[in-house]
């Protein structure tokens, strides 16, 4: 345990040192989403790394886990401008990266939450930056209950709405000039609407803390909901007689710890979770953000709200029941 705590406090020494070392002119962008879930779906700063290398410079870099589903399509796409990393640590070639490393953008807290890296980078001679994977209007709780997005882990902080801006204003100490009101790349990425000549309606439930800790499930108002909805057959045979297709997807949190608990559900995978989503015609969800991606297109979608007098929701589920 000695030799670890030795180890990491090198480790961090060093990132720390590449961080702020000036002897080097600083040109290089590096951008990562959630690599932490080898299924996740990379649609939010990977769309804005190929936007930068197409129209903005050479040297802009993707991280990605080395055993992320796209890995390989993605180093085979992109081989000068990916950096490959493990989850533990990152490789010494992430470090060497630093030296000249301008901008980091971070749409998942990984470094800041996860590594908890954001103060180093915060107070070097990188511009760390929060570029955000979806809209907080819904988790004011969780802003106010978390650590990782304070103004001493990030130099700015991407928002897509005002709204969420006086939220953040609030909770954190963030000054106007490090709080960029400029919406997500992401929907630069879904506009325009693709034509799709099937009719889609997809069903996502975000993440419920109580469901990944108890594994009596099924007792619980939200699962047997979300069984019933699926297996109605009033609703399947509407569905069925105008020709409409439903997909039921899981929170990525869910998916990623998910031991059998909802094969029973059918859910489909994060990896298809994007194709289909850009697709659908309709969301029916509890609060998913994805609903503003939706809305951006213009596409309805409905509020099924559940398990409000759930008496094991956590706070910050009671909030966003």
């Amino acid at each position: 345990m000695k030799i670890f705590s030795i180890f990491f406090y090198l480790y961090r020494r060093l990132i720390r040192l590449f961080s702020s070392c000036k002897l080097f002119e600083r040109k290089k962008w590096i951008l990562l989403d959630n690599y932490f879930n080898n299924n996740s779906d990379l649609n939010d700063n990977l769309c804005l790394f190929e936007f930068i290398l197409q129209n903005k410079t050479k040297y802009v870099y993707y991280v990605i886990s080395k055993d992320h589903m796209l890995c390989k399509k993605l180093k085979q796409k992109y081989p000068k401008n990916l950096i490959i990393v493990n989850k533990k640590f990152l490789s010494f070639n992430f470090m060497l990266h630093l030296l000249q490393t301008k901008y980091i953008l971070d749409s998942f807290q990984v470094f800041s939450s996860k590594l908890r890296l954001g103060s180093i980078f915060c107070n070097s001679e990188i511009h760390y930056i929060y570029t955000q994977h979806g809209v907080n209007f819904f988790k004011k709780y969780f802003l106010k209950n978390t650590d990782s997005l304070s103004d001493e882990n990030f130099n700015a902080i991407v928002f897509s709405n005002p709204y969420e801006k006086s939220c953040y204003k609030t909770i954190y100490n963030y000054p106007e000039d490090r709080q960029l009101l400029i919406g997500l790349a992401r929907w630069d990425s879904i506009l325009p609407i693709e034509q799709c000549d099937e009719k889609i309606v997809l069903v996502y439930f975000t993440f419920r803390r109580y469901l990944m800790q108890d594994q009596k499930i099924i007792e619980y108002k939200i699962f047997k909901e979300w069984y019933c909805l699926l297996n109605d057959d009033i609703f399947i045979n509407y569905m069925k007689e105008n020709n409409i297709k439903i997909y039921f997807a899981l929170h990525h949190e869910m998916e990623k710890m998910n031991d059998s608990k909802f094969d029973i559900l059918n859910p489909i995978s994060q990896s298809r979770l994007s194709e289909i989503k850009n697709k659908a015609s309709l969301l029916i969800t509890d609060y998913s953000s994805m609903a503003f991606d939706f809305m951006v297109k213009d596409k309805p979608v409905l509020f099924y709200r559940i398990d409000q007098d759930e008496l094991c929701l956590d706070e910050e589920s009671r909030e966003n029941s």
